[in-house]
C-alpha cells in the first residue's frame, strides 16, 4: 500500500511541475507583450507632447509647467531657509 500512495505523490508532483513551467511561460509572454505595449505607449505620449515648433500650444503650455515648478521651488527653498535662520534668534 505504500508504495501505491508514494506513486500518486511522484505523479501529482511532475503534473505540477508542467503546470508550474507551463504558468512561468505564460508569465514570460505576458511581460514582454506588457513590455511592448508600454514601449509604444511611452512613445506616443513623447510624441503628442513635444512641441513641434517654437511657440506652439505645447511648447508655451511645457515652458509655463516648468516655470511654475521653478517658482514653487524656490518658494519652498526660501520659507526653509527664514524657519532654519529664525530658529537660530531664540534663545534657548
Amino acid at each position: 500500500m505504500s508504495s501505491r500512495i508514494s506513486t500518486a505523490v511522484c505523479c501529482q508532483n511532475r503534473d505540477n511541475d508542467r503546470s508550474k513551467e507551463k504558468t512561468k511561460k505564460e508569465i514570460k509572454t505576458v511581460k514582454k507583450y506588457l513590455d511592448g505595449v508600454m514601449q509604444k505607449f511611452g512613445e506616443g505620449v513623447k510624441e503628442n507632447l513635444s512641441p513641434k515648433q517654437k511657440g506652439d500650444w505645447k511648447d508655451i503650455t511645457l515652458m509655463s509647467l516648468s516655470f511654475a515648478v521653478y517658482i514653487y521651488m524656490s518658494q519652498k527653498i526660501v520659507c526653509a531657509y527664514c524657519a532654519w535662520m529664525s530658529d537660530f534668534t531664540h534663545p534657548w
